[in-house]
């Protein structure tokens, strides 16, 4: 009895032990890629601040997503202070339920508010796009439209490319050190907001620039590979296409992620309004 029950305690310890070696397994860059594919809803919040010669501009996202089910909630503010003195604010609310994108937007310049309120169907996105994205088929034009929210496809565009400098693990997390240098066009991304506007076209062209940019970041990951927390900060050189102006500018991000989404009462009410 003695020498059985002892090689049953063997072989528990033996299965423990086995286990602590799997569950140690180094994470890598391939197991945060393929965590970030197999999330299907999650929350993030945002802040960004940015320097420019003439501008310091400050970003705060609060953002939930549904990817199968295609959905996002987005509360966006923007805040730009200019060396002249001028100020200018804004503020957009937005929510798409699938079948409807409902919006509504407040501009502070200089003590001149402005709001408004729109309700943009499907048949609206589709044309939109349609102008800059020929050939595309609606389920595609939908897709892009949501993975233009989807903070955590830029969290793996960023890793894809990044050079990993270190691993380190903090408790039951990690953190992943790493640098990156990138060449881009930006183009602001409102016009999926606003439809078949002149006025926001004419702004798109005068916006679009070429960005170099170098990026050092640190993400924190959970066990399983999904980001947690990221940490940047960057300097670019950019150019204004439209005007081939090039400036320099310093940014510093930080994106906090939580795996729930829990729609807001502001974005209810703005559906309750316009529905």
């Amino acid at each position: 009895m003695k020498k059985l029950l002892g090689l049953l305690v063997i072989i528990i310890l033996a299965i423990s032990f086995s286990g602590c070696l799997q569950s140690s397994k180094p994470l890598t860059k391939e197991t945060i890629l393929q965590a970030i594919d197999n999330v299907d809803t999650y929350t993030y919040e945002k802040k960004m601040v940015m320097k420019y010669p003439s501008l310091t501009r400050e970003v705060y996202i609060y953002s939930g997503i549904k990817r199968k089910e295609k959905q996002f909630f987005e509360l966006l503010e923007i805040k730009a202070t200019y060396t002249d003195g001028g100020l200018y604010k804004t503020r957009m609310l937005q929510y798409f339920d699938g079948s409807k994108n409902y919006v509504r937007m407040e501009t502070n310049q200089n003590g001149k508010l402005q709001n408004g309120t729109w309700v943009f169907t499907l048949s609206d996105l589709y044309k939109t796009y349609e102008q800059y994205y020929p050939g595309l088929t609606k389920e595609e034009i939908l897709n892009k439209f949501i993975e233009s929210r989807d903070e955590l496809l830029n969290v793996k565009d960023i890793l894809s490319d990044a050079n990993i400098t270190g691993i380190k693990k903090q408790g039951s997390s990690y953190e992943i050190h790493f640098v990156l240098s990138k060449q881009y066009i930006s183009t602001p991304s409102i016009m999926a907001s606003y439809p078949n506007s002149t006025a926001v076209q004419d702004y798109i062209n005068v916006m679009r620039k070429l960005v170099k940019e170098n990026i050092a970041g640190v993400l924190l990951v959970d066990k399983n590979g999904r980001p947690l927390l990221l940490t940047m900060k960057s300097n670019a050189k950019i150019t204004y296409l439209y005007s081939n102006e090039t400036i320099s500018a310093t940014g510093e991000y930080t994106i906090r992620f939580t795996y729930e989404y829990k729609l807001p009462e502001w974005a209810k009410e703005l559906k309750g309004a316009k529905g």
